[in-house]
């Protein structure tokens, strides 16, 4: 490979069209030229000759730096870190030269637009004898926004970051932009501008294989916690099919034993409660009730370890019957509306249940009676 020098120049070339920045610039314009320009860091006049072809060494070196970690950019100043466009790619114009493509930021086509910085500054490899040989093979910028394409602006340009460089950088390469590994934590401030490159490359490596260990084992808490929460969605929605499919499967077997009537929504309601409530004590409390004859008492009751017989319990269904025959009450179920579980409730107290069971036996008989009651 040739001998190449480092070149930073800025050509006359406006970037504004008058609505808006132009979005195909002259990267270097077509033909022989003398420029003004920073050569290795100090300002120079060298001649640089521009002919077709060049832009497929352009576009090649422009890949290889797309697919590094940090890819290439337009800065502000020749200063590196902030970036003001992104290259897409390098074309071929006759009559212009070798043309970029870019796309700006936001931020930069405001700069553009209020042409506080208005011309296009490029950073290549130059041989000694002016035949650009592409762009530089470490440096992430490969050119500039500058405020004047003039000598001066140059010279002043190049001599602040020559005193940059000679504070920061002790080795031979000193391009190294250490912004980015700044911000993210990779280095201090202080460690950038007192290590030379060797400590500061194994400084950042050694922060950014930390940091990649880090977001890597969190990655995968992350995705366990999501296949452990829909696991539990899973099991949640089989435990409620399940539940469902058991409570469907009492509700079938006492529909057909007769002590429960298959229309009747209210009852059936009332019994899927009971069982999703307490399995259990709903199946010994409606096996209780007889599945054929629906007038005889609900439940037999247990004084003093005897067992006793409800054959003069409390009926409240003959009671029902003779409100509607004395016409106070218009049907059966208003007639066991009236009367209510109040005495039938007291009479199973009396007979030794206790005040909660004594109310589920009530509510389970008149549940009962009004289910096949036709009036």
């Amino acid at each position: 490979m040739q001998e190449a020098d480092f070149v930073r120049a800025a050509f006359a070339v406006e970037l504004f069209n008058g609505t808006e920045p132009k979005r195909s610039i002259v990267y270097l314009p077509e033909g022989e030229h003398e420029i003004s320009a920073t050569v290795n860091g100090k300002p120079a006049n060298r001649t640089v000759k521009v002919e077709s072809g060049i832009e497929k060494t352009y576009q090649s070196d422009l890949d290889r730096l797309k697919k590094e970690n940090v890819p290439p950019f337009i800065d502000y100043l020749h200063e590196g870190g902030r970036a003001a466009g992104h290259p897409e790619s390098f074309t071929w114009e006759q009559g212009r030269g070798l043309v970029l493509n870019v796309r700006w930021t936001e931020s930069a086509k405001q700069v553009i637009a209020s042409k506080e910085l208005q011309f296009f500054s490029p950073e290549f490899l130059l041989s000694e004898d002016g035949e650009p040989l592409g762009l530089h093979p470490t440096h992430k910028a490969i050119g500039g926004l500058v405020s004047d394409p003039a000598f001066t602006s140059m010279e002043s340009i190049a001599a602040q970051r020559a005193a940059e460089q000679e504070k920061q950088q002790t080795s031979k390469d000193k391009s190294m932009d250490l912004t980015k590994f700044i911000e993210l934590g990779a280095i201090s401030a202080d460690e950038a501008k007192n290590l030379d490159s060797a400590e500061m490359l194994e400084r950042i490596a050694v922060s950014l294989q930390a940091a990649h260990s880090h977001n890597d084992k969190a990655s995968k808490a992350e995705d366990a916690l999501v296949k452990a929460e829909k696991e539990k969605e899973l099991a949640q929605a089989e435990i409620k099919s399940l539940r469902d499919a058991q409570a469907d499967s009492f509700i079938e077997e006492h529909i057909k034993a007769g002590r429960i009537k298959g229309r009747d929504e209210d009852s059936k309601k009332f019994w899927r409660d009971q069982f999703n409530s307490n399995p259990d004590v709903a199946k010994a409390q409606i096996t209780n009730i007889p599945a054929s004859d629906l007038s005889k008492p609900v439940v037999k009751a247990s004084v003093n370890n005897s067992e006793e017989t409800n054959n003069d319990s409390v009926d409240l269904y003959s009671k029902a019957k003779e409100l509607v025959m004395a016409n106070k009450a218009n049907s059966m179920k208003e007639a066991i509306s009236q009367l209510g579980n109040t005495a039938y409730q007291n009479y199973m107290i009396s007979k030794g249940l206790g005040e909660r069971a004594a109310e589920i036996q009530a509510k389970a008989q008149r549940a009962i009676y009004e289910a096949h009651i036709k009036d």
